[in-house]
């Protein structure tokens, strides 16, 4: 190991060895600070990125081992790209692709740039649950049918001959009504 100084830094080749914190010269609020098996990297006396001994990392939190997922981010995050569509994909592994979310083509084929977009990958479909039993709302299909379903049970759903609407509990209805008061009208076949 060797320690060298020429008046324009410092150079170490070998290790450094550091107890626990380093800490910016006039500004002691600023630090990399060493745990047992964790780093902290602290600006202004807060905790900005937190790396846990599993690998999970947090962003201005350091809760990761109550989280339970890879990346917890406590604030906005934004992602820009000024070249192009930006966006997230979610893969499994490393070919299979199930999904993505973003802006353009790059999300949804046929999108503009400005569009955004949300799409399952080539083998399954999308779907949108509420509530916090994350109870299935909407499904869209691979092949480009929609379902739609109330209380986790189908109850409407696109065919490639037309619109099916059901009720697993009791008789179906179609109800058509006018916006607020007024007629509805309900055109079957040619105009």
């Amino acid at each position: 190991q060797t320690l060298n100084f020429d008046g324009n830094g410092l150079t170490v080749t070998g290790i450094i060895s550091v107890s626990n914190k380093i800490t910016h010269v006039g500004d002691t609020d600023t630090s990399f600070t060493f745990g047992t098996n964790e780093i902290y990297l602290e600006t202004n006396s807060s905790n900005r990125l937190y790396i846990a001994s599993d690998g999970k990392i947090g962003i201005n939190d350091t809760r990761t081992n109550t989280f339970g997922r890879q990346l917890l981010v406590n604030g906005t995050v934004g992602i820009n790209n000024d070249s192009g569509n930006v966006g997230i994909g979610f893969s499994r592994g490393t070919s299979d692709t199930y999904g993505y979310i973003g802006t353009g083509s790059w999300a949804v084929s046929g999108l503009n740039n400005d569009d955004f977009g949300i799409t399952s990958g080539a083998t399954g479909d999308l779907a949108l649950a509420v509530g916090t039993g994350s109870e299935l709302a909407v499904k869209c299909i691979k092949d480009g049918g929609v379902e739609l379903y109330y209380d986790n049970k189908l109850t409407a759903q696109t065919l490639g001959s037309g619109f099916r609407v059901s009720s697993p509990d009791s008789y179906a209805q179609l109800q058509i009504m006018g916006f607020e008061g007024s007629d509805a009208i309900l055109k079957l076949g040619a105009d």
